[in-house]
């Protein structure tokens, strides 16, 4: 704040009078109207009331004009277009300083952001699951690499039996393939799983893996122990994904359609209903060192040769095994793995056959 106060301030309006009596008769009679205004005014409007006087004096000692009317009017104008300027100015400022951008951290667990990968949000859909469901970190969105459907595996990974008599799966009629608590359960594009499903028993895995997975209680012991004993032959295994939410199927189809249009998508992953990764019974599996990871070329690592000699006994089967595309209707994926328990996955194993051969149900197709 000047020195002297608002007396000070209007003082300082005041031009002598042989100053004045050189000025044009409307530059006297701005001079004399500033004087009597400016008296007894608080200090911030006197201050804003002498802006406004000097630049209308300003304008007048710059230009010699005859009309007192319409050089007045001029000074209005412009004047006015200053005031409206301003309080348009101030508006803004008041505005920005309630709303200021928020920084949202990807990291920060508690807020959904879309990383480019999708299993890192959820898309909004009025039929998700419970919000208590705990979804997975992250999932990596595989390569395509679509296999001819007829490709058979290496000589040296080739299943012990050839064929299987009838007799040898008779009794596959007894177990249950379609309840959805069943770890039996047969989920493809002819056999939906409910949208609402959501196992009651997920629990996450001690393993190395991508983020946090889950799985339900009677798979994740049998993994623990899949790969301590894969680390004993020295073999490393990683979990990329476990248990998907219908919510995070429907995100990640999106994606899978929008990049690479609709019938691609058809052969790369299940379409929301139809994943085996809903049921918490489904794992994808890689190596620690990340290579040809959910690639065709996981065929020929020893990583994959290992789990299909040795899931099954552990529980794990081979889901979507070389050739199989017409049954299971995605194109065959070594790194996916299914739970059925250990009883039942040396019976699939020894068969050669798929879920849907072995158990008899409907293919996808």
């Amino acid at each position: 704040m000047a020195q002297g106060g608002p007396a000070a301030m209007a003082g300082r309006t005041h031009l002598s009078p042989s100053r004045t009596q050189k000025l044009s008769a409307p530059a006297a009679d701005i001079v004399e109207r500033q004087s009597r205004h400016a008296a007894g005014q608080p200090a911030l409007l006197s201050s804003v009331w002498n802006f406004f006087f000097y630049i209308e004096l300003y304008i007048i000692c710059i230009m010699n004009l005859e009309d007192e009317k319409k050089l007045k009017q001029k000074i209005y104008i412009v004047i006015a277009l200053c005031v409206i300027i301003i309080i348009a100015f101030i508006i803004l400022i008041i505005r920005n300083s309630y709303h200021k951008p928020v920084d949202i951290n990807p990291q920060d667990s508690t807020v959904s952001v879309v990383t480019p990968t999708p299993d890192t949000y959820q898309t909004e859909d009025p039929n998700t699951e419970p919000s208590q469901t705990i979804v997975p970190e992250e999932t990596v969105i595989p390569e395509i690499t679509v296999e001819p459907e007829e490709t058979a595996q290496p000589d040296d990974i080739k299943n012990n039996d050839e064929t299987v008599e009838n007799d040898q799966n008779e009794n596959a009629s007894d177990i249950d393939v379609y309840t959805d608590s069943s770890i039996y359960r047969i989920v493809n594009k002819e056999h939906l799983i409910d949208k609402n499903y959501v196992p009651e028993n997920l629990k996450s895995v001690n393993v190395p893996q991508i983020g946090t997975q889950l799985l339900r209680e009677e798979a994740v012991k049998p993994l623990e122990k899949m790969f301590q004993a894969a680390g004993k032959d020295n073999i490393s295994l990683y979990l990329i994904s476990g248990y998907r939410s219908y919510a995070l199927q429907y995100s990640l189809w999106e994606t899978y359609k929008a990049r690479y249009g609709i019938e691609t998508a058809k052969l790369i992953d299940a379409y929301p209903g139809s994943s085996e990764h809903q049921t918490g019974l489904s794992v994808d599996l890689g190596g620690a060192d990340r290579k040809c990871e959910l690639k065709g070329c996981f065929y020929d690592t020893q990583t994959y040769k290992w789990l299909h000699e040795h899931s099954y006994e552990y529980g794990f089967i081979e889901r979507n095994p070389s050739g199989s595309e017409k049954v299971t209707g995605v194109q065959a994926s070594p790194w996916n793995y299914r739970y059925v328990g250990k009883e039942e996955a040396e019976k699939i194993y020894k068969s050669g056959l798929t879920m849907e051969e072995y158990y008899k149900i409907n293919s996808a197709n």
